[in-house]
């Protein structure tokens, strides 16, 4: 989307709005992103291998 574009937010917001099916695929890959990102174990592994230990 566009920065400092209020009407390509305003036309995404009604198409969110208007389709829930879409609404919740995106919620369910958010939250399989969130998942991933922040398991503990793999925070864990990402510091182990950034601190070099």
């Amino acid at each position: 989307m566009p920065r400092q574009d209020p009407a390509a937010l305003a036309s995404a917001a009604e198409r969110l709005i208007a389709s829930f099916d879409e609404t919740r695929a995106m919620g369910a890959r958010a939250r399989q992103r969130i998942e991933t990102l922040y398991d503990a174990n793999q925070v864990a592994a990402n510091m182990v291998d950034t601190m070099g230990l």
